[in-house]
């Protein structure tokens, strides 16, 4: 009996999964080889680690000439996590979810969709800013740039300045 309920599970995931990659595919962001890769940790499900499942997808995305790291970066984004909860969770299982989240977040990333847009907020001189497709995402150098213009004005301190910005997107200079 135990045997038939694992077909039956199986045969469960293998549908979700496959609802989830032509909907995506249909959307044109998902290759073959991610499909296989999607459909094989699938089958997996329950025995991959929230490490191994990112680990694979970071490497995946390296294969490809895309940086590993953004992968993790938008799955801790998204769980609310830091580094720390991360340790503390890297070695459970992942749940079917959070391994939905990653295949849909990484057919995303392989169509060089940006990080911040799918998680819908970047940081900017320690305030969080709401990004989409169409605002900039915040820059570091334009960070670098306002650290410099606030040196700069420090010695005016008792004028009354006007600054503009205008076009920039977010507004996070203003």
């Amino acid at each position: 009996m135990p045997d038939t309920r694992r077909r039956v599970a199986s045969m469960y995931q293998a549908r979700a999964v496959h609802q989830v990659i032509n909907q995506i595919r249909e959307e044109g962001q998902l290759t073959f080889e991610f499909t296989i890769i999607c459909l094989i940790s699938r089958c997996k499900m329950g025995k991959n680690s929230y490490r191994e499942v990112l680990a694979r997808a970071s490497s995946f995305l390296e294969q490809n000439q895309l940086e590993g790291h953004m992968i993790e970066y938008v799955f801790l984004q998204r769980k609310h996590w830091n580094k720390t909860d991360y340790l503390l969770h890297m070695h459970e299982p992942i749940t079917a979810e959070d391994q939905k989240q990653i295949d849909e977040d990484m057919a995303k990333l392989l169509a060089h969709y940006p990080p911040q847009y799918l998680i819908g907020s970047e940081a900017f001189l320690d305030y969080r800013f709401k990004v989409t497709p169409d605002t900039l995402i915040p820059r570091p150098e334009t960070e670098e740039l306002v650290e410099k213009c606030l040196k700069l004005t420090q010695k005016q301190a008792n004028q009354a300045l006007k600054v503009v910005d205008v076009g920039t997107g977010t507004g996070a200079i203003a």
